[in-house]
């Protein structure tokens, strides 16, 4: 009975606030619109820069545009300096990764029409003025988020005691990058009548709630234009992440459905594995190569590595990595690697921090053992203890394992338990909200790490 009043409340409310788009694609609408907003200032300077334009021209200004996003996703000109308060200072960072991503995108320009000299340059001049304009527009954002920020928000929670505590402690990281208190509330009664109503969400940290006033719970949220979720729905929509503490029976059968009826989403995500793996073994071939020579002269000992893991399904597989430890390192069993590593050669830190390591790999996903993105498959004298130790940990088992995935852009490189528990919780919110899409900004923020030498 409890459960089916909390469902008819979730349909009735959680599904009227903001669920339009997929919730990992929510907390990037500003994200999405700056990047509109760049690209329309690139097509107005094209447009009043160009005489004759023709189709060769538009080709070159998509992919101009596509360069300016990526390289300012990749270094932070869309994202807020957490780190610094003060508005000035966030300008200035912002007027300094401008500077590197007008270079670069100039630079390709330039690239662009030394060999293919008839196409329209957009011009020195136009360039200054993108970025400038640009540059102006993200300003007065960060002026206006800030001001914004600087308001107390809240969070009504209620449950018993042990369940908040959970919640606090799984939100705590979330909590801390933001300008947000969370208030025990024991009823909900004092919810409504003894509060100064200055909040915007209300969450169920117990799931065996007694709801002895859901009218009232209806009547409020909607006038008070207030969202109500239980504590998993929550974490997925603002932390973009499920503690496996916290999966519900929902999950197990959304889980099924997706095994047993999503074929066309899994056909689209194959062939893009198959096309990409391809592109990216034939674009990374040299570098390889390179890094072959360097492995084989540190020590002289072999080059690859090979590992058994844990697939789809529990399934062992094997998957091949360039050797970046010392022969002989887990001689004594396996082991998670740990920061500065003394295992680790002098080579195998360079590969490591780029994931050049991890390059191989391609070959288990043209094959199809893997996908491109997934859970990280991890070995299975380690997941034994894993099992042991973190509920629904064999969740992550129902989709193919990857070559990068969401816990692996969203949380450091990890060496624990509580680590894995962590990551845990991310690969089920990709499971969950999986899409081609999900799997492009993935894609990207792998590339981002990359250049941020984010490795281990």
């Amino acid at each position: 009975m409890k459960s089916r009043q909390y469902n008819q409340l979730k349909e009735n409310i959680t599904n009227y606030f903001g669920l339009s788009l997929p919730i990992w694609m929510q907390s990037r609408k500003s994200l999405l619109i700056y990047y509109f907003l760049d690209l329309t200032i690139f097509i107005f300077f094209y447009l009043i820069s160009s005489i004759k334009i023709n189709s060769l021209d538009n080709l070159k200004l998509f992919f101009l545009t596509l360069l300016w996003g990526l390289f300012s996703y990749i270094f932070g000109r869309y994202s807020k300096e957490r780190k610094y308060s003060d508005e000035i200072i966030q300008i200035y960072y912002l007027f300094i990764k401008t500077i590197f991503v007008l270079i670069l995108v100039y630079i390709i320009d330039k690239i662009i029409i030394i060999f293919l000299p008839f196409l329209f340059p957009l011009g020195r001049n136009s360039f200054l003025f993108i970025g400038l304009s640009s540059t102006i527009i993200q300003s007065l954002k960060l002026i206006f988020l800030n001001s914004l920020n600087k308001k107390n928000k809240s969070i009504y929670i209620i449950g018993n005691e042990d369940d908040i505590n959970i919640f606090k402690k799984h939100s705590k990281n979330y909590l801390n990058n933001k300008n947000i208190k969370i208030i025990k509330v024991s009823s909900i009664n004092d919810l409504f009548y003894n509060s100064e109503k200055d909040f915007k969400t209300i969450v169920f940290a117990t799931e065996e709630f007694n709801f002895e006033n859901s009218e009232l719970l209806v009547n409020e949220t909607f006038k008070n234009n207030v969202e109500i979720l239980n504590k998993s729905d929550w974490f997925e929509k603002y932390v973009h992440k499920i503690p496996p503490q916290f999966i519900s029976l929902n999950f197990i059968n959304y889980s099924n459905k997706y095994i047993n009826s999503n074929k066309t989403h899994l056909r689209v995500k194959r062939m893009a594995d198959v096309l990409l793996s391809l592109l990216l073994l034939i674009i990374t071939f040299p570098i390889m190569l390179f890094v072959v020579i360097f492995i084989k002269l540190e020590d002289n000992g072999p080059i690859f590595y090979n590992q058994v893991r844990t697939g789809l399904f529990e399934q062992k597989i094997i998957i091949k990595k360039l050797r970046s430890m010392k022969i002989n390192s887990e001689s004594n069993g396996a082991v998670w690697a740990y920061k500065n590593d003394k295992r680790i050669t002098n080579i195998g830190r360079i590969i490591r921090k780029t994931r050049i390591d991890e390059l191989p790999q391609l070959l288990n996903v043209l094959i199809g053992d893997m996908s491109l993105i997934g859970p990280r498959p991890e070995r299975p004298q380690i997941e034994d203890k894993l099992n042991e130790n973190i509920p629904n940990y064999k969740f992550r088992h129902i989709i193919k394992p990857g070559l990068s995935g969401w816990a692996q852009v969203n949380y450091p490189y990890g060496s624990s338990i509580s680590d894995s528990s962590e990551k845990l919780s991310y690969d089920l919110f990709y499971i969950q909200n999986k899409s081609i899409w999900l799997d492009l900004l993935i894609f990207i923020k792998t590339i981002k790490l990359i250049f941020k030498m984010k490795g281990y």
